[in-house]
């Protein structure tokens, strides 16, 4: 549907102005959670992933290698503790698993055969190497909202329970009828299709300290005014977008819109790289955060500070009494990497460089305070909220 009404707009922009510009922003649902496609789709994918994430991660840096996508000397991450061993899980364990992925994979390729329809209409309507494209692949890394047996039809559960996570996997098993349709309405893949789809990085989304949490591909297709197509490795943040486009479109943007004055715009155009693609990298600073998790990037450096505060239970009426207590952030133990030679951050640089990592921190307070971080919430903080306005 989402396509169809793309195409829609397409054709109606060029026949009412035909040498008009448009603009398009086409944001499907995919593959974000819950995963339910057509079973021609995701029984293409039968028995592919029988030999578990372990084994696909190895695999899939092989490839990202060949592809040049990646150094040809970089080493896979340990895997996460929280994703135990491929070979550790029971077979139905590992059916169920398996089965999540294979609807994943053809989420995916369906997600890609409809961009591909855009694509084509552009072409037959002799549009295509008169259109930029902008395609940004994932939604902050892998998810981590799948828990670590995967979703179907209920919320998140406390399975450091192991009572309720046993519970949890057999209500799973008896349900694998529903995965991929309608009735799957939370269906998320489990924790370790999660590390390997975040291949060759550790961590996952809403972990923004790592790159796990916060690197996503981009592509961009412009036949005109990229002469030289390849692989560019400059550092970009999903704000450079704006500024890239007014570039590369040879447009400003205005200053005022209906009479308001407008802000600035932050960013770095990107468009430096279409013609040389071992340029520099001109987006030196950026800041991410989220839920208390907090990383800063400054010329290839990276520090950052994982926050993982203990679990609130939001259906326990005594939540508050036993957790009732500022979060602290101090407590937080800072690492610091070197993306220049250590791209999947593999080694902690901390203790070696102490000055260096007190330089970012100090960078990252000036950050935050610019673009109003303060004060820091986490999870702890964001369902105490909610507990105080259940329990009045």
């Amino acid at each position: 549907m989402i396509t169809d009404k793309a195409i829609t707009y397409i054709d109606r922009q060029k026949h009412a102005a035909p040498n008009k510009p448009f603009f398009l922003y086409y944001a499907p649902g995919a593959t974000h959670s819950p995963h339910q496609v057509e079973k021609q789709w995701s029984d293409k994918y039968k028995g592919k992933f029988d030999d578990g994430w372990d084994a696909y991660r190895d695999k899939v840096i092989a490839n990202q290698k060949k592809l040049g996508l990646i150094p040809s000397d970089a080493k896979l991450t340990i895997r996460d503790s929280y994703v135990p061993a491929w070979n550790t899980l029971s077979p139905d364990e590992k059916k169920l698993y398996a089965q999540f992925m294979e609807i994943y994979a053809g989420y995916l390729e369906y997600t890609d055969y409809e961009v591909s329809r855009i694509v084509n209409h552009l072409k037959s309507i002799n549009q295509l190497d008169n259109t930029i494209f902008y395609i940004v692949l994932g939604d902050n890394g892998a998810s981590k909202e799948g828990s670590s047996i995967g979703l179907i039809d209920e919320s998140f559960r406390k399975l450091s329970d192991p009572k309720i996570k046993e519970e949890s996997l057999k209500s799973n098993l008896a349900k694998t009828n529903l995965l991929g349709t309608p009735a799957a309405t939370k269906e998320n893949y489990p924790h370790g299709w999660a590390l390997a789809a975040n291949t060759p990085f550790r961590n996952l989304k809403q972990d923004a300290h790592s790159e796990g949490g916060t690197r996503n591909p981009l592509i961009i297709y412009y036949p005109k005014g990229i002469k030289t197509p390849g692989i560019r490795n400059q550092y970009g943040h999903v704000i450079d977008i704006l500024p890239t486009t007014l570039e590369t479109v040879g447009i400003k943007a205005p200053e005022k819109i209906r009479g308001i004055a407008q802000d600035s715009i932050q960013g770095t155009s990107l468009a430096y790289s279409y013609a040389d693609a071992k340029a520099p990298s001109r987006h030196k600073i950026q800041h991410y955060y989220i839920f208390g998790s907090r990383s800063l990037y400054k010329d290839g450096w990276k520090a950052s500070a994982p926050h993982h505060p203990d679990y609130i239970d939001i259906t326990q009426n005594d939540a508050l009494s036993k957790k009732d207590e500022p979060s602290n952030f101090d407590n937080d133990v800072w690492e610091l990497y070197n993306l220049n030679t250590d791209f999947n951050e593999r080694v902690d640089l901390a203790k070696k460089y102490p000055e260096k990592l007190k330089e970012l921190q100090a960078e990252f307070d000036n950050q935050a305070k610019k673009n109003n971080l303060y004060p820091l919430i986490d999870w702890q903080d964001v369902l105490r909220q909610r507990i105080h306005k259940k329990n009045k």
